[in-house]
């Protein structure tokens, strides 16, 4: 019992390092969510395509083939 007491205690107090970690983490998020997402490109209709094939259709061969 005194051991969780002990877990509860050490995560209210978050020493230096472990602050700075989650400053540098939450820094990194708002990087990551800062670019355009035009930046990256569209998902058109040949996407879509490409991972319904991709999926669907190639596992379905390879089930089949291996059926035989």
């Amino acid at each position: 019992m005194g051991k969780s007491s002990q877990v509860e205690a050490h995560e209210s107090h978050p020493t230096a390092g472990e602050s700075a970690r989650v400053a540098e983490l939450q820094r990194r998020i708002e990087e990551l969510e800062a670019p355009d997402e035009d930046r990256f490109g569209r998902f058109g209709a040949g996407d879509w395509i490409a991972c319904i094939i991709a999926s669907l259709v190639v596992p379905a061969i390879v089930v089949l083939w291996f059926a035989r």
